[in-house]
């Protein structure tokens, strides 16, 4: 199993802990620390042989899940994320699963959420998706749940590095694994997610830009729903931010995800949820003052 680290002292040690807990025998850890700056390095030093430690400078996770890989051993590959956690059944169960199906080419899992609110719900799937249903819409398959089998995680080329730091090459990876064979769902909680209250960067509409791209390469008019559905969800989440922005009148900044959320779907703005959103702004003047700053003069 791998588990890409990045920064992750607070966290680390509570995700290895439910590695060595598996009910599973046999499980090699390969920890890669993705060139932390804090105490993550020093941390890991002190599981001693329990786990292979790789050192890299940062390159992101895609790059540090790859990484993982070339030198794991086994013939399936786990993946854990260092704020994430699994069940202790969670590895002895997605074996099982795959040994029992030998045309599935993944297994994956419901999982857990802790929000950044403290709160916490779980995020169960319909079921498993068909190559159709992954061209339609992205996938919410989280690494942290996924088994894969090696033979086809190469054939995939791994996790596409192009994306950085993270973001996207997930559901990209998963798309590609899906041409070579169905996947298995776990209804139960078998991993959780810790979300974070973090600032959206514009790296994540960077790599949302590189995965329309490779999809539109890929699959052209057969993922037009995907491209679509992706392209609307990238322009809500540069709206969100700019009105964030707006609301603490950095129109500068705002301005930018504006901008952003303009080119991605223009429409957006004349959805009547958002329009209501807007108008009940406190700040709906400056909104539009930072709107008129880009928009084409007639």
């Amino acid at each position: 199993m791998i588990v890409p680290v990045f920064n992750a002292q607070h966290t680390i040690g509570q995700a290895l802990e439910s590695v060595f807990a598996q009910t599973f025998n046999g499980v090699e850890i390969v920890v890669v620390d993705d060139g932390s700056g804090d105490e993550t390095s020093h941390i890991l030093e002190g599981y001693g042989s329990r786990i292979r430690m790789v050192r890299q400078g940062n390159r992101g996770a895609a790059a540090a899940r790859n990484t993982g890989a070339s030198v794991a051993r086994g013939n399936y590959l786990a993946f854990l994320d260092a704020d994430d956690t699994w069940a202790p059944d969670k590895l002895r169960r997605s074996y099982e699963a795959l040994e029992r199906n030998p045309a599935a080419v993944l297994v994956f899992s419901a999982f857990r959420r802790i929000l950044a609110d403290g709160g916490s719900d779980s995020y169960i799937f319909s079921g498993s998706p068909t190559m159709r249903e992954m061209l339609e819409r992205r996938s919410e398959i989280l690494p942290s749940t996924v088994v894969m089998r090696r033979e086809v995680f190469e054939r995939c080329g791994g996790f596409c590095e192009q994306f950085f730091p993270n973001c996207f090459e997930d559901p990209y990876l998963w798309i590609l694994a899906r041409e070579h064979g169905e996947f298995i769902y776990i209804p139960d909680c078998l991993a959780t997610y810790r979300m974070r209250d973090r600032k959206i960067s514009g790296s994540y509409l960077r790599n949302g830009r590189l995965f329309l791209k490779l999809v539109q390469e890929r699959y052209g008019s057969k993922a037009e729903k995907l491209l679509a559905e992706t392209r609307n969800h990238l322009a809500v989440v540069a709206l969100q931010e700019a009105l964030k922005l707006v609301n603490d009148g950095e129109l500068r900044e705002a301005r930018f995800w504006l901008r952003e959320a303009l080119r991605f779907r223009a429409s957006l703005f004349f959805q009547p949820d958002l329009v209501w959103r807007i108008a009940s702004s406190r700040n709906l003047k400056r909104i539009f003052r930072a709107c008129n700053h880009f928009l084409p003069k007639h």
